[in-house]
């Protein structure tokens, strides 16, 4: 659960980053492009999930 907390806290320093030059609100790229809905999945409003996998 921290973890998530944390990406979701650093979700939100890069909004603030990004967002001087990419309005995140004006996105219509596909959801599950998430990377450009980042203020939505740091609000909470999109959920997603990742898998690592180690390549052998």
């Amino acid at each position: 659960m921290f973890r998530k907390c944390r990406s979701v806290l650093n979700g939100s320093i890069i909004i603030d980053h990004i967002g001087v030059v990419y309005d995140f609100t004006s996105s219509d790229e596909p959801i599950s492009e998430w990377w450009w809905h980042l203020d939505q999945v740091a609000d909470g409003k999109i959920a997603f999930n990742l898998k690592a996998e180690r390549k052998d």
